[in-house]
């Protein structure tokens, strides 16, 4: 079950595995430093990434230079949280 945080900017599902994910502005320095604007919630975690309309750009590893590893997730679905 997830938790509510007022921080989050929206959800998305992921297309293949029907999984869902939130996520919200990122304040990691490693991730900010690669350009990812976003921390999205994961099982073990937290990953950094970017959300379009219609893609999320994972984070899921760093190369030997210590560059971000990107993989492309497709999403069914993306609520953005509309703030009052």
């Amino acid at each position: 079950m997830w938790k509510f945080s007022e921080n989050n900017l929206g959800e998305f599902i992921e297309k293949t595995h029907k999984k869902t994910f939130t996520y919200r502005v990122c304040n990691n320095p490693w991730g900010l430093s690669h350009g990812l604007k976003h921390e999205i919630d994961v099982l073990d975690g937290i990953r950094c990434g970017n959300i379009s309309k219609t893609r999320a750009y994972i984070a899921v590893d760093e190369d030997e230079h210590g560059k971000p590893i990107l993989e492309t997730w497709i999403l069914s679905k993306h609520n953005q949280y509309e703030r009052v």
